[in-house]
């Protein structure tokens, strides 16, 4: 997985996360790309083009032959990588926010600790 990671591009990490969002919710391939394209500033064409390398690399289904006009799905592998993408992104978010705000002293509910 490591190295499949390595070989995706920043911007097809960007879409592979995002498709897994939209995963289930009917769209086609060009349904997500007009989708992703709009959500996240990335010309249309760039956003297929990168959808067609991720179909060629079997990690995005859909939109040849067959599937023409049915929606997309990510493969297997293609939601095990969007997945750990995700996870990836939710860690580096975390780490970015503990060294911009710092160690917080509240409690459960959100209320300041009293110090001893």
């Amino acid at each position: 997985m490591k190295v499949a990671l390595e070989r995706l591009s920043p911007t097809q990490k960007a879409i592979l996360a995002e498709a897994l969002k939209k995963e289930g919710h009917g769209l086609t391939l060009t349904g997500l790309a007009r989708a992703l394209s709009a959500e996240l500033g990335i010309p249309l064409s760039t956003v297929k083009w990168n959808l067609c390398r991720l179909r060629e690399l079997g990690l995005v289904l859909g939109g040849d032959g067959k599937a023409r006009r049915r929606p997309f799905r990510l493969s297997p592998a293609g939601r095990a990588l969007a997945e750990a993408i995700a996870i990836s992104r939710r860690r580096a978010l975390s780490i970015r926010q503990k060294a911009l705000h710092g160690p917080t002293m509240t409690g459960e509910h959100g209320g300041a600790q009293p110090q001893p």
